[in-house]
């Protein structure tokens, strides 16, 4: 992210997040982004982090963290 610290400006109405190209964020960026999702909404509508992104290596974080157990269940 360009400027980490334009995210603690986000007021806390948020219930989604979308992440396109999630690939060039890093997983501490994906952290920060998590907490601002907060939103007290009712149970048929959770808070949600979309992410989009091109086929990535086993290396990226966010193959290692987020999708690990994906891949084992297939």
């Amino acid at each position: 992210m360009d400027e980490p610290t334009k995210i603690k400006s986000v007021s806390t109405g948020v219930n989604y997040v979308w992440l396109e190209e999630a690939n060039e964020f890093t997983y501490e960026d994906y952290k920060m982004f998590s907490l601002q999702v907060r939103r007290a909404t009712p149970e048929s509508e959770p808070n949600h982090i979309y992410l989009t992104l091109n086929p990535i290596d086993s290396e990226n974080w966010v193959a290692k963290k987020l999708c690990r157990n994906i891949i084992k269940a297939e």
